[in-house]
Order: structure tokens, then C-alpha cells, then sequence
């Protein structure tokens, strides 16, 4: 094969890897406690810290992600009993947070981080106000209904599972979170 050829074919495949690579890398989900290990924020800002107080007088496991701020500034940032998954936004801004509350129920929780304060918002709420009242009734006093942030679609947007068995109806529903705008819609069904 002559030189110009493979100079064409190697550009040809190079355009092709370019194409049909997104223009962003989907960031990794970390387990708590599972992982022990800082999760730092891809934007060289801030990153979360796992801290295990231990079992309680109350025989509750006190379990707490942290905040540490570029120069050191260390902040509260979710309190868990069980497990929680995080993962940060591309942009570094925003993190999810869900959290394995109990075995009938877990929640996902949108954190923005910038400025001074971190400002959190429950999944299961802004599910809660887009529902049908029937629905909304079953979701607020009904078991075995998990909501989880479950990846990042794009550095602005969270896909959001909401999924359980609120008797006798086993649903499975996913939803887009713009954590920019706050705005929450129903996505494509779960396949």
C-alpha cells in the first residue's frame, strides 16, 4: 500500500474517532463507604471526604461526606446511614448524591457547590411536584419507591431512575434533571 493511502486511511479513521467521541468524558459514579479515597472535582475545585463517626449511642451508623474547599475550608455536605453513590458534573459545579436510605426507599440529592454555601435539591421532591395527584399520594406515603441520579447525560443534565413497587404496580420510571435551570421532564421509558 503506498504512503498516500495509508496517510488517507489513518485521517479517515482519526475523523471517525472524532466524530463519534462525545465532546465531554461521562465522570466516574464513586461508592461510599465502599471508597475511602477523596473524590476530587474535575475542575480543580473542591472535593468530597468520606468521614465514618462509628455506631452511635441511638445504635444508628453516623456516616458523613464532607466538602473541602480549595484552601482547606472543610464544610457538611450529606449525612447517610448505609451507602451513598457521588459523582461530579463534568464542569466541576454540580454533584449527585444518591443515597440508599433504607431498604424500602433511597433518594438523589443535585448539589451546587459554588459560591459560599452548597445548595441542595431532592429529586424525590421535584418528582413529587411534576406527578399526577394519584400518583403523588403513592409516592409520598407508599414504600419500596427509589429515587437515584444514575449518570451524567451532558455537564448540565442528570438522568434520573425512579423505580419500586407501589402495590400491586411495579413501575420504572426515568426522568432529565437541567440542574442550571432546575427544571425536571420525563425521559424516554426504561428499556
Amino acid at each position: 500500500m503506498s504512503s498516500g493511502r495509508v496517510l488517507k486511511l489513518i485521517a479517515a479513521i482519526g475523523l471517525l474517532l472524532l466524530l463519534g467521541s462525545p465532546s465531554w468524558a461521562e465522570p466516574p459514579i464513586v461508592n461510599y463507604p465502599v471508597t475511602r479515597a477523596p473524590l476530587r472535582s474535575p475542575a480543580s475545585g473542591p472535593e468530597v471526604l468520606f468521614k465514618d463517626f462509628g455506631l452511635q449511642p441511638d445504635g444508628i451508623h453516623d456516616l458523613r461526606l464532607l466538602l473541602r474547599r480549595p484552601g482547606g475550608r472543610v464544610e457538611p455536605l450529606h449525612s447517610f446511614m448505609r451507602n451513598v453513590d457521588v459523582s461530579w458534573a463534568p464542569n466541576g459545579r454540580w454533584l449527585f448524591i444518591s443515597d440508599a436510605v433504607g431498604s424500602n426507599l433511597a433518594e438523589c440529592l443535585v448539589a451546587d457547590t459554588s459560591g459560599g454555601t452548597v445548595r441542595k435539591r431532592s429529586m424525590t421532591e421535584a418528582i413529587t411536584k411534576i406527578a399526577a395527584p394519584t400518583f403523588r399520594r403513592q409516592l409520598l406515603h407508599g414504600d419500596h419507591v427509589y429515587v437515584a441520579c444514575t449518570r451524567w447525560l451532558s455537564p448540565r443534565q442528570v438522568e434520573v431512575r425512579m423505580y419500586g413497587d407501589l402495590f400491586p404496580n411495579r413501575f420504572d420510571h426515568r426522568f432529565v434533571y437541567d440542574v442550571r435551570t432546575g427544571s425536571l421532564r420525563s425521559a424516554r421509558p426504561a428499556p
